[in-house]
């Protein structure tokens, strides 16, 4: 399992514009895929809300963000940075909400599949911390929690750059 935990990523303007399209788009219940494109409303496996969005000029400045950081990572288990994804999902999560472990899924796009997961923390909270688990039965690798702090990002393996 690969980690990294980068600070300073977006700017508090960032958040705030990227919170606005949200809330402007309007959240709805988030859905579980279910393979083949398609996707199914289960609250027992999470009950948060979500907005869905394709940005390729969001996706070019958060790429450049994400490059100038100087710890940034390039490449790692045999994975290569291509690009960031044009497909945005901006999660809402009130108190007592919750997306149960679960492996994020990979996304086709312009002959790239996705194998890295970005999460962007867009505000404070006094909880909600993403944890990533080990890969594998019976692994002997440690989870990692990742707690929200506004303008920081994580960058995880486990789930879903871009290969190509």
């Amino acid at each position: 399992m690969y980690y990294k935990h980068l600070k300073g990523v977006l700017t508090n303007a960032d958040c705030q514009s990227i919170i606005a399209r949200g809330e402007t788009q309007g959240f709805e219940a988030a859905r579980v895929n279910q393979g083949n494109g398609t996707q199914a409303l289960m609250t027992r496996v999470r009950n948060n809300e979500r907005v869905l969005f394709d940005d390729p000029a969001l996706a070019l400045a958060l790429q450049a963000k994400l490059q100038a950081m100087g710890d940034f990572p390039y490449g790692f288990g045999g994975l290569r940075f291509h690009k960031t994804g044009t497909l945005f999902r901006i999660y809402k999560y009130t108190p007592g909400q919750y997306f149960k472990p679960h492996k994020d899924g990979s996304v086709e796009e312009a002959g790239c599949r996705s194998e890295i997961t970005v999460l962007f923390y867009l505000n404070e909270t006094d909880g909600g911390e993403t944890i990533l688990m080990p890969q594998g039965k019976g692994s002997r690798r440690r989870s990692f929690a990742s707690r929200p702090s506004r303008a920081t990002c994580s960058c995880s393996s486990t789930a879903s750059g871009m290969r190509d």
